[in-house]
């Protein structure tokens, strides 16, 4: 999550509920990159 720090911040900073939903996704995605899923399968589940 370090890497996004700043583009998240940068992008949703002003925006509270728009930065808890963006740190939400961003965690989420990467979680299933760890076990496994990749782009194909995350926009098949409707996470892209």
């Amino acid at each position: 999550m370090r890497e996004f720090e700043e583009h998240v911040r940068r992008e949703f900073g002003d925006d509270p509920a728009g930065l808890e939903r963006e740190i939400r996704i961003t965690v989420l995605h990467e979680v299933a990159h760890y076990f496994g899923l990749d782009e194909e399968r995350l926009e098949q589940l409707g996470y892209r």
